[in-house]
């Protein structure tokens, strides 16, 4: 949708457009024609509006946002993500560093997955709905988070973007109420 396709825009496409654009200017600076100079700048403008936009989902979510590419590079790590998984985002971008923030019991089975879906294109299983696992932090705790995707696909690259919530506390309150109604059967009995 519209966030799997801003996500995208915000990969390293991005850059490379913002300097095609910085090229196009330089090119241009000798050029006397104010039509061509004003539309460059528009065009600038228009890019750096979409990054805020774009930069403005992300971090504004309540969820935790990581989108990864068909190498399993991580493009975007959110600050949401940052404080539930405990890494500085520049640990976790521009490196495969997935193995970072799931548990080793689960690493075989995302990296068969992983590689079926970038090899087919067809979403199985954890891709067509939100999902209960696990989570991994950086001081090696294990905690239960929800999990969904999105895919955007381009010509270049797919991306798959998470959206990852830390269901400890509801995991907790669970708990809790469960061991309320024992002790209130208990109590009964």
């Amino acid at each position: 949708g519209l966030f799997s396709n801003a996500l995208f825009f915000t990969s390293n496409i991005t850059s490379i457009v913002i300097q095609v654009v910085i090229a196009i200017v330089v090119l241009f600076h000798n050029l006397d024609d104010k039509k061509i100079k004003d539309r460059v700048l528009t065009l600038i403008k228009e890019l750096m509006y979409q990054r805020d936009y774009t930069n403005t989902l992300i971090e504004s979510n309540e969820t935790a946002i990581i989108a990864i590419d068909s190498s399993s590079k991580i493009l975007t790590f959110s600050k949401k993500a940052q404080k539930i998984f405990g890494y500085k985002e520049a640990e976790m971008v521009d490196g495969d560093n997935l193995h970072k923030i799931i548990p080793d019991n689960y690493i075989d089975l995302h990296n068969k997955a992983s590689s079926n879906f970038f090899a087919t294109g067809i979403p199985k299983g954890i891709l067509n709905s939100t999902q209960s696992l696990f989570g991994k932090r950086k001081d090696g705790n294990i905690f239960p988070i929800d999990i969904s995707f999105g895919v955007s696909n381009s010509k270049e690259n797919t991306i798959v973007v998470a959206s990852i919530t830390d269901t400890t506390k509801e995991h907790k309150a669970d708990l809790e109420q469960i061991r309320l109604l024992n002790e209130i059967e208990l109590t009964q009995k």
